[in-house]
C-alpha cells in the first residue's frame, strides 16, 4: 500500500465530497448552460474537500453629522474551491470556463433548494494519484444561470 494513501470500504467516499459533472460550452460568445450550448466532458467526478465561501460587502450609512445611523449588507461573489479526480490518466483535463451545476444549499424546509452554475477560474495541471489524476479548482458561480440570483 502506498504511503499516506487513504482505503475506503465500499462506496463509501469522504465528508466534503460529491460527485458532479462538468460541461464545456460549445461556443464562448453565447450563454451555456448544462441543457444548451454545451458538452458534458466529465461524468461523476468525484470532487473532494469541497469549500464554498461567500463573502458580503458592509456598506455603512451615515446621518446628517457623520454619525453611523445603520449598515446594509451586499451579497457578494460565492467561490467554490476543491480537487477533482480524474478518473483515469487519458480523463478530459478540465480547464477554466469549464462547469458544473448542482444545488449546494438547503432550504428551512431541510429540501435542496434551486441548481446553482458554478465556471472553473482556475484549474492547476493534473497530478497523478496512483491510477487516476487529481487537480485542485476554483470555481466561481455563474449569477447569469442560478436561480438564487434571478
Amino acid at each position: 500500500m502506498a504511503r499516506n494513501k487513504i482505503m475506503y470500504s465500499g462506496s463509501s467516499m469522504p465528508v466534503g465530497t460529491r460527485t458532479l459533472d462538468f460541461y464545456r460550452p460549445v461556443d464562448p460568445t453565447i450563454v451555456a448552460t448544462t441543457a444548451s450550448n454545451s458538452t458534458k466532458i466529465a461524468t461523476a467526478v468525484i470532487f473532494e474537500d469541497l469549500d464554498i465561501t461567500e463573502d458580503a460587502t458592509t456598506v455603512m450609512r451615515r446621518g446628517i453629522k457623520g454619525e453611523p445611523t445603520d449598515k446594509k449588507l451586499l451579497a457578494g461573489n460565492k467561490t467554490m474551491t476543491g480537487t477533482a479526480q480524474l478518473a483515469t490518466s487519458s480523463s478530459v483535463t478540465l480547464q477554466p470556463g469549464d462547469f458544473c451545476s448542482d444545488s449546494f444549499e438547503i432550504d428551512a424546509n431541510g429540501a435542496a433548494t434551486a441548481n446553482e452554475q458554478y465556471f472553473i477560474t482556475r484549474a492547476s495541471a493534473p497530478e497523478r494519484a496512483e491510477d487516476a489524476r487529481k487537480q485542485n479548482l476554483t470555481l466561481e458561480i455563474d449569477f447569469t444561470n442560478s436561480a438564487r440570483w434571478q
